[in-house]
């Protein structure tokens, strides 16, 4: 596999604001994306897009986005007290200092770990308490994909994994793998998300950020 870098974090996690950690991103439709609609019917693959990421899209950034502090809460479950910590909102990333690979690549896993928590936690519908936040990185790989754009692609957990219901019930959640990809460059960000997935040199083979994915970041 041609990569310019590969970075793995195997085993790395972040456990955000809680004792646990599930969130299901399911703010993002593009997991449906049909890899192979992206070829030209002669069955060669299409010209990669042309220009900076800001350039691809005629929008403003969309992403989820608000401020979640942790506070405490107790319950009375049997004349026992039970102490909970909810989970917050990790702050978004300031923008890059340098543009190499292996500073956007860190930039990406950064968004992606505030992404998480704000996806689960913005406009959050339904009774209880989220006590965890995980975004666990099992791989972050640098691929081939652009001349003049990174693309980033994560192997991931990600989810709200416990929570406390009003009645002082705990519940927990598995959370199974699950793949972003990113497209990042001294512009802007764009992802993209869809199932479990190997990295792959073919962006064909590929939810494309650029295509399919929405802007999440614009620099200065």
């Amino acid at each position: 596999m041609n990569r310019r870098q590969l970075l793995s974090a195997i085993g790395a996690s972040t456990l955000l604001s809680g004792c646990l950690a599930d969130e299901t991103d399911d703010t993002d439709a593009s997991s449906g994306v049909d890899p192979a609609s992206d070829s030209d019917a002669d069955g060669e693959q299409p010209e990669p897009p042309a220009g900076t990421v800001v350039d691809q899209f005629g929008t403003s950034p969309t992403r989820p986005e608000c401020s979640i502090e942790s506070e405490t809460i107790e319950f009375e479950i049997e004349g026992d007290t039970r102490t909970y910590a909810t989970a917050a909102t990790t702050p978004y990333p300031d923008q890059p200092d340098t543009f190499g690979d292996s500073a956007l690549a860190e930039y990406v896993e950064s968004f992606e770990n505030a992404y998480v928590t704000h996806n689960v936690l913005c406009d959050r519908r339904g009774s209880g308490h989220i006590i965890g936040v995980r975004n666990q990185i099992s791989e972050r790989t640098v691929l081939d994909w652009y001349e003049d754009v990174t693309a980033v692609h994560l192997q991931r957990y990600a989810g709200a994994s416990a929570g406390v219901e009003e009645d002082g019930a705990m519940w927990q959640s598995d959370i199974g793998p699950t793949a972003a990809w990113y497209a990042i460059d001294e512009t802007g960000a764009a992802r993209i998300q869809g199932e479990y997935q190997e990295p792959t040199d073919d962006p064909a083979d590929a939810p494309s950020p650029l295509e399919a994915g929405t802007l999440v970041a614009a620099f200065d």
